[in-house]
């Protein structure tokens, strides 16, 4: 597994167990969070911010169906489910 996959890998357990520190290390302090049609956010502590929205309830399941990587890139199909 490359080092960006894991960077993945590590984002998404980190989500799992609603660890901010975890998931704030996989990112750059320029990251861009745009949530359709509810919320754009920019920069690390904004971010940690929307991480505390009330629509975030307990710690997600994340289930990754595919994770491809081309050049620098990495794309991920997945479900989320909040309870």
């Amino acid at each position: 597994m490359s080092q960006n996959k894991r960077t993945i890998q590590k984002y998404l357990e980190g989500f799992a167990k609603t660890d901010h520190a975890e998931i704030l290390s996989c990112l750059t302090d320029d990251v861009e969070w745009v949530g359709p049609a509810a919320f754009h956010t920019r920069g690390k502590d904004a971010f940690n911010k929307q991480l505390e929205n009330s629509l975030f309830v307990g710690s997600p399941t994340i289930t990754v169906t595919r994770m491809t990587e081309e050049n620098d890139g990495i794309a991920t199909e997945d479900s989320l489910r909040c309870a």
